[in-house]
């Protein structure tokens, strides 16, 4: 309430006392002159109380609606951080909320960008590279709230603020260093219709010749898929995700971010079983539990390796499959080279790729075929009709593939980041 509420208040009681004792030194007729007198002051005061509950009440739903408009803002505008549209993309979110029953108009002016160190606590604006993000409705930014009530007494608009805080771990506060020779983003793990992940998942970029490449490195890993990604559990894509789906994320992590398919992801046609190839008929099982089997190229209505058994390409193969292709044991490549063993689904029966503790070295092109990935860690390449990942399963897409024309790497531009957001409470500011 207002110094003059106050004021009014304490005289309406100041008179009650008066009358009081008027009453008590006077006969009642002599006292009646002043009841209207106190009533009007009684009632002046009664709508300063009124008053109060009102618009304090206002204000204080104002503030929380306004608080969480700023929240929305925040969140919404650190996902835009690295391709720069943090700012355009909060004010968007903004307009979305309502704060007082209007729309929340939140200005360029109340967005700063910079520099958070987590370590230290502080937050740089305008410092690099640019990691957080923080709206503050303050000093002259403020909004204010009318008092409808309160303007019987000439009581003020009040004035309201909030701020809002927010930053990306995985955007490095330093350079990180470089691991590998091969530059840009590495192509090879392709579900051209779907990703439909209910297991963890990791896929890295990896390089026959070094190993794995580290997050930042020179080289990084790019799953693409022109259809929905569903990322159900512990999905960790070590670089970026490219598709021209939907996505639907549930505790997973792409460190490069998600980005549009480029202009020349194409068609990929069915393979056809070239001429001079040895027919396996319907492979299921080797001999023995254990076979090897010479360079060459082969094809087969099935293809199946159980669990417990063991296949062995003694060179560089070509495989062909009609039907089912289903790996339970153990396949090794020669030289563990992916490149040194290509298999080709010339049908859409589909391929299960089961749990084993054997590492799978090859490249596979399955362009109508589903492809369903349990419990394993394979090195190379895959492209398949849709990608199903059912359990525990390690992706490390080889540099050098050759799958498809798909070649070594592909540069790509700095994505978006769309890892989970850590919200910091005041940090300390450096202008």
């Amino acid at each position: 309430m207002s110094t003059s509420g106050f004021r009014l208040y304490e005289l309406a009681l100041f008179n009650i006392e008066s009358y009081v004792r008027c009453m008590q030194r006077r006969s009642v007729k002599s006292c009646r002159g002043n009841a209207l007198i106190y009533a009007v002051v009684w009632c002046t005061g009664g709508a300063g109380f009124a008053a109060l509950c009102v618009d304090v009440g206002r204000v204080q739903l104002a503030k929380t609606e306004l608080q969480s408009a700023v929240d929305a803002a925040t969140r919404d505008g650190i996902a835009g951080l690295q391709n720069g549209t943090a700012v355009s993309r909060a004010i968007s979110t903004a307009a979305l909320n309502k704060v007082d029953g209007a729309a929340f108009v939140l200005n360029s002016s109340d967005i700063r960008l910079g520099r958070f160190n987590p370590s230290t606590k502080t937050f740089t604006i305008s410092g690099t590279p640019q990691n957080a993000i923080q709206i503050s409705l303050s000093g002259s930014t403020r909004r204010t709230v009318p008092t409808v009530l309160g303007g019987m007494l000439k009581m003020q608009p009040m004035s309201i603020g909030a701020t809002g805080f927010a930053f990306d771990p995985n955007i490095p506060l330093a350079p990180t260093t470089v691991v590998g020779a091969a530059s840009g983003g590495a192509r090879g793990f392709v579900g051209l219709d779907w990703f439909n992940i209910n297991g963890p998942l990791v896929v890295n970029a990896w390089d026959r010749t070094s190993g794995p490449f580290a997050a930042g490195a020179a080289s990084w890993a790019v799953a693409q898929t022109r259809g929905p990604a569903n990322l159900n559990s512990g999905v960790n894509i070590v670089g970026e995700l490219q598709t021209s789906g939907s996505v639907s994320m549930n505790s997973a992590t792409i460190t490069r971010g998600i980005t549009a398919l480029p202009s020349g992801f194409g068609s990929f046609p069915i393979p056809t079983r070239p001429g001079g190839t040895t027919n396996l008929g319907n492979f299921n099982g080797p001999t023995g539990g254990d076979q090897t089997l010479p360079a060459g190229k082969y094809h087969a209505d099935t293809f199946n390796v159980p669990s417990g058994q063991t296949v062995r390409f003694s060179g560089p193969v070509e495989l062909y499959i009609n039907g089912s292709f289903n790996i339970g044991g153990a396949v090794t490549t020669n030289s563990n080279n992916p490149s040194n063993l290509k298999v080709f689904a010339t049908s859409g029966s589909g391929i299960d790729i089961g749990s084993g503790a054997t590492p799978l070295y090859a490249e596979v092109y399955a362009p109508s075929s589903p492809m369903n990935l349990n419990n394993r860690t394979f090195y190379g390449s895959i492209i398949a009709k849709g990608i199903n990942v059912n359990s525990s399963f390690r992706m490390n897409i080889d540099v050098q593939n050759t799958n498809s024309g798909l070649s070594t790497t592909t540069t790509t531009a700095t994505p978006t980041p769309t890892t989970p957001l850590v919200r910091v409470a005041r940090p300390a500011l450096i202008n």
